[in-house]
């Protein structure tokens, strides 16, 4: 069973990456009783942090989730779809539990309706084949390549008065994955390490 962490900046990284404000969980159950202390604003925050990023771009945000349960089975769906994307032929990738129903009065369609739509498999990506503590603590000469919206971006960690900091090659200098992907997308909620992909090439250069 896998397990993944979230930090106060809604995350969500594959493993147990050990850091102030991370949360694990290795399961729908785990992440339901973490959630259950979050306000419901903040599952809109997760799943709105990932929804139409590379290789979630076929979800879609949301203004709000109807039920607590509802959110956390979505959330846990989408993030199982990167084991089965990543996992070997012969292994079974892990299967998401039961779909909680919605409310009688819900206008919106039944999250169990939605999941049972097949969706094509995502692509594997290089940051799916690593272990991603590298999320948590960065190094200079990095460099990430991402195309947006018909644009690429190049984006280079470099070392300045004694931290690590991003560079987007010819735009702002940002202090966070996160911070860039937000200053490129202009999304207010949006996962660095999910929208930069951590497929970064490591050139072994500093500033």
């Amino acid at each position: 069973m896998n397990t993944y962490t979230i930090d106060s900046e809604n995350n969500i990284i594959a493993g147990a990456v050990a850091g102030e404000n991370t949360q694990q969980f290795g399961s729908q159950k785990e992440l339901a009783r973490l959630a259950a202390e979050w306000p419901m604003a903040r599952l809109v925050e997760v799943w709105n942090g990932f929804a139409g990023v590379v290789p979630f771009d076929d979800l879609k945000p949301v203004k709000k989730f109807q039920t607590r349960d509802i959110g956390v089975y979505r959330i846990w769906t989408a993030i199982t779809r990167l084991d089965k994307a990543t996992a070997p032929e012969t292994e079974a990738a892990p299967k998401p539990e039961s779909a909680p129903k919605a409310d009688a009065t819900s206008r919106s369609r039944p999250a169990k309706k939605e999941a049972a739509k097949k969706e094509p498999a995502a692509k594997p990506t290089k940051a799916a084949a690593k272990k991603r503590g590298r999320a948590s603590s960065p190094k200079a000469g990095l460099v990430y390549e991402r195309e947006y919206k018909g644009k690429k971006y190049v984006l280079r960690s470099v070392e300045h008065d004694g931290k690590v900091i991003f560079k987007v090659r010819g735009g702002e200098t940002y202090d966070s994955l996160t911070a860039a992907a937000k200053g490129v997308t202009e999304y207010p909620s949006i996962s660095g390490p999910a929208f930069w992909g951590l497929g970064a090439t490591d050139t072994g250069a500093g500033e």
